[in-house]
């Protein structure tokens, strides 16, 4: 998203397609909109974003309803491609949660992911033994009971 669409310090994104000086954001009134809206969903945040990935008009009427500032008198999705209009609100909700754009918290966690799995992975190079666990148990086999009492085992 570029920045002259994105106002990271106001947590603004843009909307000039909708009308000048129109914009997105998630503010807490915006928020406590949508948790009314949206209350018997147990993940209300959750079910706004599957509902604008999917592309649920519903879902976009809400979220627009209480994150759009500015006069407009167009229609949605603003002669915006739906994805377009789905990406610059996920950039505004991801702006008021995380501080960044969606494309960058996506890589944030990408990042983490890759993190938590080498961390795993040299954990599991440095003990063989929960290894060789792991491997029985992802393919399917059973794994060989071990005595607790190891002063047991040595008499």
């Amino acid at each position: 998203m570029s920045d002259a669409i994105t106002n990271r310090h106001a947590g603004t994104v843009a909307l000039p397609e909708a009308g000048e000086g129109v914009y997105l954001q998630f503010d807490v009134n915006a928020f406590e909109q949508l948790e009314t809206a949206f209350s018997a969903q147990e993940d209300h945040i959750a079910h706004i974003m599957k509902g604008m990935v999917q592309m649920k008009v519903s879902v976009f009427a809400k979220v627009l309803s209480a994150t759009l500032k500015g006069e407009t008198s167009k229609v949605m999705p603003y002669g915006l491609k739906w994805e377009e209009l789905t990406d610059r609100v996920m950039d505004a909700l991801c702006l008021a949660i995380h501080g960044r754009t969606a494309a960058e918290q996506k890589e944030v966690e990408i990042e983490e992911i890759n993190k938590r799995m080498m961390d795993r992975l040299q954990g599991i190079e440095a003990h063989p033994q929960a290894a060789a666990i792991l491997s029985l148990m992802s393919a399917g086999q059973p794994v060989p009971e071990q005595d607790s009492n190891p002063e047991k085992s040595a008499a």
